[in-house]
């Protein structure tokens, strides 16, 4: 298979590094196939682009009870705005 597509981020999450990263990748049948690319996935070689957020702290993960979900806390310690997206 070929990596068509990997994004994410990294950030801490229970005072560890926690990347969050989504895959594509196309078959030999020109098919696709994707998802979160978890650990222990062997990965032979990819080309990736790094952007650095200029912060003074990391960017860091806490599970919100709201949504269920661990998201990034902001710089005073506090969830960002959820927001609803209506097509």
């Amino acid at each position: 298979m070929e990596i068509v597509s990997l994004v994410g981020n990294i950030s801490l999450k229970n005072n560890g590094l926690f990347p969050l990263l989504h895959s594509l990748f196309s078959k030999k049948d020109f098919s696709a196939i994707g998802g979160h690319l978890l650990s222990d996935t062997i990965v032979y070689a990819f080309d990736f682009e790094k952007i650095t957020f200029e912060r003074q702290q990391p960017h860091k993960r806490e599970f919100n009870h709201d949504i269920g979900l661990f998201i990034w806390k902001d710089s005073k310690n506090e969830s960002p705005a959820l927001f609803l997206v209506k097509y």
